[in-house]
Formats: C-alpha cells, sequence, structure tokens
C-alpha cells in the first residue's frame, strides 16, 4: 500500500491518495489510473499523533483520468507513528484499514519500516544491551586488535553484505542505531535536539547498537524465503568487534531471541578481502526444536575510504589503457617506417606473428562492437578524482580500432613482399610452414587445456547454484578462452624467433622500438596485477580497466612467468638480429644459406 499525494490544510483536514499493488517498490509515489486506489479525507488528531481517515473506492471505468468515479466509501483508516524503537517494535509507521461495516477487530493492521523525514523525537530503548555485553566478555571480544577500525560517525562502513557459508545464502545487515543516534537509511541523525550525549559518546570505546539483517536463506535449506531479523547489542570501537542478540519471527504471534551474533571488522588500512568475518550461534540446547547449527558469516566489502581509492584506482587504469593502447599504435607506425627503410625486412617477418596481432587486435572489437557507440548519447559524469572513465573507454576502442588498421597495413605490405621474392620464395615460405608445424600444436594444445578448466570451473558453478539457488553465473566460453588469447599475444614474439632460426636470417626485420616497445607493453600490466594486489583491496567483483582477468591470465606465478618470458623472447631475437637467427644452435645451421661447400677435385 502506498499512501501518496498529500494535502494538508491548515485547520488539520487532510487529503490522501492510497494505490495498492503486488510490487513492493517504495520508490513509487505517483497514483497510476490502473491500479486499485482508495481516495480518503480525514483530519490529524494532534493530541493522540493519530491520522484517521475515511476512504472511497475510486473506479475506472476507461483508460483516462476523467473516466475515474467514486464508488462506495465505507472503508476505514487510521495511521499512526510510534515514539519509541525497541528491538521488538521498529515500525515507522503502523496502521488498520477496515470497512465500517464489519467490526473493528476485522480489519487489516499493517506497518511500514521506510524510515523518510525527520524523527521527531523518536527515541529508542534498548533492552538486549547487558545480555550482548555478557556474551561479548564471555567470547573474548574485547581482546586488542591492531588497527583502527570504523566508528559510531560511519553509517556505510558498519553496514555491510555477507554470506551464510555451508547451508548457502546471504543478506544484508544495516546498523539502526549508535548509541542516541539513530539512521535515516544512509547516514545517522540526533533522535532530538540535545548533543550533549553524543559528544559523550564519542569518547567511549563500548557502543550501544541496533541493527536490521535481511537475507535470503533459512538456517535450514529446506527452504530459500527472505527474511528479517531485529538484533542489539555492543560494538567496540577500538577492536572492531559486534556482539549481538537477534530475534527472529517464527511465525505471527511468536519469535526466537535466542540467537547470538558476533563479528569482526577488518582494521580500515587492512588490504584482505574480507570485510567482516562472524558466526551466527543459536542459544538453545540441541533438543529444542528452534536450535539451529552454528552458522559462519562473511563478507566482502570495502569500506569508504577503499571505495575512493578504487575510483581513483579506476581513474588510473583508464589512463593507462589509453596510454598502452596508443603507444601499440605509435610502434606499429614505427614499424611501417622502418619497412620503408629496410626493404628486406618485409619479406623477413613472421606472417604467422602479424596475424595473432591482428586477432589480438581484432578480438576486444569484436566483443565490444556495441560498446563503440553505447555512450555517444550520454552526458559524461567524472568521477572523483577527475578521471573521465566513458571518454578513455571511447577513445580506447577508437584507437584500438586505428591500431587494427595499421596492423593490417603491416600484414598486407609483408604478405605482398613474400610473395613477390623470386629467388627465396620457396625457401621463405618452407620457413614459415615449419612455424606453423611448431606454434599452431602449442596453441592448441592450450586452447584445449583452457576449454577443460572451463569446462569444470562451470560444473562447479552449477554445483554451488544448486546448493545455494544464486543467480546463473554470466561467465561465457569466450569469456573464459579471450584470456588465453592475452597469453599468446604475450608470446607474440615466438613465431619470429622459430622463423629466423629456420631461415638463419640476420636481417633486422623488426624495429627495436617495435619489439622491445611491444614487450614492455606485454610485460607492464603484470607488474602493475604484481603492484594491485599488495595496495588495493580485491573485491569479489573486481571493476578492473586495465591489466583485466578479461584480457590476460593474472596470478601471482602468471604476473612472474609472463614477463620473464617475453623479456626473454625480446633477448632472443636482438641477438639473432645481431648475430644471425641461429646463433644459439649447433654450428651447421649458422652457416649462411648462400655459402658454397669446398668440394675437392683432385682425381685417382
Amino acid at each position: 500500500m502506498f499512501v501518496n499525494r498529500v494535502h494538508c490544510a491548515a485547520d488539520g483536514a487532510v487529503r490522501v491518495y492510497v494505490a495498492f499493488s503486488n510490487m513492493s517498490d517504495y520508490s513509487r509515489y505517483y497514483f497510476m489510473v490502473t491500479e486499485k486506489a482508495i481516495v480518503a479525507e480525514g483530519f490529524w488528531d494532534q493530541n493522540s499523533n493519530r491520522l484517521c481517515l475515511k476512504g472511497c473506492h475510486v473506479v475506472n471505468s476507461g483508460s483516462s483520468r476523467a473516466e475515474l468515479t467514486v464508488s462506495e466509501c465505507g472503508i476505514g483508516m487510521t495511521f499512526w507513528f510510534p515514539g519509541v524503537w525497541s528491538i521488538q517494535e521498529r515500525s515507522f509507521s503502523a496502521g488498520l484499514v477496515w470497512n465500517t461495516s464489519l467490526k473493528s477487530d476485522q480489519g487489516i493492521a499493517g506497518y511500514s519500516t521506510a524510515v523518510r523525514g525527520n524523527f521527531g523525537g523518536l527515541k529508542y530503548n534498548y533492552t538486549k544491551v547487558e545480555e550482548a555485553t555478557k556474551y561479548y566478555k564471555q567470547y573474548g571480544l574485547n581482546k586488542k586488535r591492531k588497527g583502527k577500525f570504523p566508528d559510531r560517525n560511519s553509517y556505510l562502513d558498519l553496514a555491510f553484505r555477507f554470506n551464510l557459508q555451508k547451508r548457502g545464502g546471504s543478506g544484508y545487515a544495516s546498523p539502526i542505531t549508535i548509541g542516541t543516534m539513530l539512521s535515516d537509511g544512509s547516514s545517522f541523525v540526533l533522535s532530538n535536539l540535545s548533543t550533549r550525549p553524543a559528544v559523550l559518546e564519542t569518547k567511549q570505546r563500548l557502543l550501544n547498537v541496533s541493527y536490521n539483517i535481511r537475507y535470503v536463506g533459512h538456517w535450514s535449506l529446506a527452504t530459500f524465503q527472505p527474511q528479517q531479523i531485529s538484533a542489539e547489542g555492543v560494538y567496540d570501537t577500538e577492536t572492531g568487534s559486534l556482539c549481538l542478540i537477534a530475534c527472529r519471527r517464527v511465525n505471527v504471534s511468536s519469535s526466537d531471541c535466542k540467537i547470538l551474533i558476533t563479528a569482526h571488522f577488518a582494521s580500515l588500512d587492512a588490504k584482505a578481502a574480507k570485510h567482516v568475518q562472524g558466526k551466527i550461534i543459536s542459544l538453545r540446547g540441541k533438543t529444542d526444536p528452534l536450535f539451529f547449527e552454528t552458522l559462519d558469516i562473511d563478507s566482502y566489502g570495502m569500506y569508504i575510504g577503499q571505495v575512493e581509492e578504487s575510483i581513483w584506482r579506476m581513474d588510473l587504469e583508464s589512463t593507462m589503457a589509453l596510454i598502452s593502447m596508443t603507444l601499440s599504435c605509435a610502434f606499429i607506425a614505427v614499424q611501417l617506417f622502418h619497412v620503408k627503410k629496410v626493404p628486406e625486412a618485409l619479406p623477413a617477418m613472421s606472417i604467422t606473428m602479424l596475424v595473432v596481432l591482428a586477432l589480438g587486435y581484432m578480438t576486444p572489437l569484436v566483443l565490444n562492437f556495441e560498446a563503440l557507440f553505447k555512450h555517444s548519447n550520454k552526458q559524461t559524469v567524472p568521477f572523483s578524482g577527475g578521471g573521465w572513465l566513458e571518454v578513455n573507454e571511447v577513445m580506447v576502442r577508437i584507437i584500438t580500432m586505428a591500431t587494427f588498421l595499421l596492423q593490417l597495413r603491416l600484414l598486407q605490405l609483408a604478405w605482398s613482399a613474400r610473395s613477390s621474392v623470386d629467388g627465396s620464395k620457396h625457401e621463405a615460405w618452407a620457413a614459415e610452414r615449419k612455424v606453423l608445424w611448431v606454434c599452431l600444436p602449442l596453441y592448441i594444445i592450450g586452447g584445449v587445456i583452457t576449454a577443460i578448466v572451463h569446462m569444470r570451473t562451470n560444473h562447479s558453478r552449477r554445483m554451488l547454484r544448486q546448493v545455494a539457488r544464486l543467480m546463473p553465473s554470466r561467465h561465457t566460453f569466450w569469456e573464459d578462452i579471450v584470456p588465453y588469447g592475452g597469453l599468446l599475444l604475450d608470446g607474440f614474439l615466438l613465431p619470429q624467433v622459430i622463423l629466423n632460426v629456420f631461415s638463419a636470417s640476420k636481417v633486422r626485420a623488426l624495429s627495436p622500438v617495435f619489439y622491445i616497445g611491444g614487450t614492455m607493453l606485454r610485460a607492464l600490466p603484470h607488474a602493475y596485477d604484481a603492484y594491485r594486489t599488495h595496495h588495493f583491496v580485491r573485491s569479489m567483483r573486481p571493476s578492473y580497466i586495465y591489466a583485466s582477468s578479461r584480457d590476460d591470465l593474472f596470478s601471482l606465478a602468471w604476473d612472474i612467468v609472463i614477463p620473464c618470458g617475453v623479456v626473454l623472447l625480446a633477448t632472443l631475437l636482438f641477438f639473432q638480429q645481431w648475430l644471425g637467427g641461429a646463433f644459439f644452435v649447433c654450428s651447421k645451421r649458422r652457416k649462411p644459406s648462400n655459402e658454397y661447400e669446398m668440394v675437392s677435385t683432385v682425381s685417382s
């Protein structure tokens, strides 16, 4: 039920619209002609803090507002606003709707937990603090922990989403009060005009708190339905420990208040992924029907300061991605100038290498083709820190397109030059075929292994969804295979190194700027990922723009192996273009291809 369009007169007269809907969306405030509705009039009783109304059904006989008519007017309505909250009563407003022709006990009661507007002297009555304090000491939650923890001034730092381990389910815990302060849904405000109690509370280590906890799941896997429990207890600002006594509704007339919730917040400067760790414990005996096994909860979240750091990191990464792609475009342009100065470089370039690079630049364009224009009709809004994520994202795609076209041009020139060489045409293509015989099996084996890992991972995800009844995962085969393509790009010099070995070439086929610069661009994301892991909080849904797991393989092992591998290939190529393609193999292979063998002419 949505009460909206309230008109109040100076004499206390009130007129409202009341709409009924099956949608529990509190963001709707407008009366729609297609809804079931009541128009009501009445008055505000200031003495009893109560709104009294009499309503009439609104009947829609057509499709326009002009065809709305009022029918029966035998509907009584009254609303009141509790002045004191507790663990059992937290309704911001409550009310009763009844047919005046029926008895008074045959009405429909309701309540609202939506908190909007000022609190007008609303107070909270703590009733479970002493019991919670007892368990706080009993479970050793008062033991000193290193670091600084959230205090009473941050609502968002003390609110957290959590997962129920083992039995599945998830939820959200939001503080309602801290001491004498109440939450309006995004921050804390004083419940009265006096600030003296709040000033005194700033010096306290142990604060009285209350929470609303909403979760999907149950204490068993029998059913997964949205639930809500109320809790109150104490929070230790020096240890980041939370100890609450909770009440959950068992049925309409009874509730279970023998529940203990303990939690430890991570320190504000911690880089661990887990934001909160805790337990939900039943204080009842094992033979009690309401007893349940202890549930472990954990939360993967961020504090406000960490969120700001994350936004700054996203701004930085968008700029790094733009610079990286711009440099890739510039390096290819340098290589195009290089082949003009060194004509023999074009037929000596590996066609396989150029194809791999072209596919690498084409893949993100194909996967994100619609995203190239999806923001064209939207206004760009800068995040805090001065970053323009949307502008950078579009610019990266435009530069990627330019880089892809330049790469195609380089491939076309190399192919034409290779095909036009008469004397060594057969030998050049024969060496290229040997490169394919070496590289293709490696690429195929790696692709098969990636596909197997993808299938096993998807099976694990399906099993998890069956147990926890979670939303289906959006990971597709391409989202898992594309990072393997990034690994092939990391080794883009491999075909050129192999071609130089088979052809024993000393031609400077690649410009040092091209292959050294390309090597650095492939190694830097892994160096940055190692830095990011130790200096930023890794969330469950990381928004990585540069060095993203969608584009390459990243982990502690890969961050070491891949940079070492690409530097090794660049080093081999440098010495090949100086000493010869087969300088590190047997001496016979190092002999120039145009050198003739001396044969004795002495006859017997």
